[in-house]
């Protein structure tokens, strides 16, 4: 039990760094949910873009598995939180050219 923080960090990174990685693979702007609302100049370039961003996100996921295997679960949740916010402004910069 005292690895499950760490655990869960590390499932839900890798079922995100899967998902980017299959957008990148396949460049298929079907595989985005609500993509059809989403005003794209190049679609390819949009969904590895996308792909990019999420790969994005997985990092805190991955940071606050390991800071939890230290069982510093505090340090973690300031790191997950803190990366999510620094994710988003990466983010915003990533797709800033690929939408209209």
């Amino acid at each position: 039990m005292e690895y499950v923080f760490s655990t869960i960090m590390f499932i839900f990174g890798g079922i995100l760094l899967l998902y980017a990685g299959e957008l990148a693979i396949f460049k298929s702007p079907k595989l985005i949910p609500r993509s059809y609302a989403a005003k794209m100049k190049d679609p390819k370039g949009y969904t590895v873009q996308f792909a990019k961003v999420i790969a994005v996100f997985t990092l805190p996921f991955f940071a606050a598995g390991v800071i939890g295997l230290f069982q510093w679960y505090i340090p973690a949740a300031i790191v997950l939180i803190g990366g999510f916010i620094g994710a988003c402004v990466a983010a915003t910069k990533l797709m800033k050219d690929h939408i209209d």
